[in-house]
């Protein structure tokens, strides 16, 4: 799920003042990837930039999503995502189709912005991003099993602010209808 993302400064700005109050800066780029620095909308609404993924000790590989399913149950991810969730503006992910191997570049229809659920971690090498992952709606599920969460503008409050438990209320599959998705050549 979600291996790379687009940005767009202009568009974050006005959707983020428009919505949360506050203007997210950030740069416009074709393709996020992990490791990149991302600027997120965080507790207070305040800007919080990170680099996407974490490597635990423990881990083989450098963690980039968290299910949103069952984050509440892991050991890594409770506390982070009950004390530092996020968003992510984006301006569209990319999927590479476990059907077929294609590429796809996916977007909301109704809004040239959409906010991706996540949380930060801080640890003693600073702070890191996990983007969160769920179900995905009809569109997606063609292409992938997973798709990255997003969060509507009206839950932004209830997303960063909200106990663990609401927060996850808020969090459920994107509607069907609702996402566009181009093949990639």
């Amino acid at each position: 799920m979600c291996g790379s993302f687009s940005t767009d400064e202009s568009a974050i700005a006005d959707f983020t003042r428009q919505f949360a109050g506050v203007e997210i800066h950030t740069e416009t780029r074709t393709r996020v990837r992990p490791t990149n620095t991302v600027a997120t909308l965080g507790p207070g609404k305040q800007q919080v930039d990170a680099p996407w993924g974490y490597n635990p000790p423990w881990a083989k590989r450098l963690l980039i999503n968290a299910r949103i399913e069952d984050v509440l149950q892991r050991k890594s991810w409770k506390k982070p995502f009950s004390q530092l969730r996020c968003l992510v503006p984006i301006t569209g992910w990319f999927e590479k189709s476990d059907h077929d191997g294609q590429m796809y570049w996916l977007s909301l229809a109704e809004t040239p912005v959409s906010l991706m659920a996540a949380f930060i971690i801080e640890d003693g090498d600073g702070k890191h991003l996990v983007t969160m992952t769920g179900e995905p709606n009809i569109e997606c599920s063609e292409i992938k099993p997973r798709m990255p969460q997003l969060i509507s503008p009206d839950s932004i409050d209830a997303w960063l602010t909200g106990e663990a438990e609401s927060a996850l209320a808020v969090a459920r599959p994107w509607p069907s209808g609702t996402v566009d998705i181009k093949f990639m050549v």
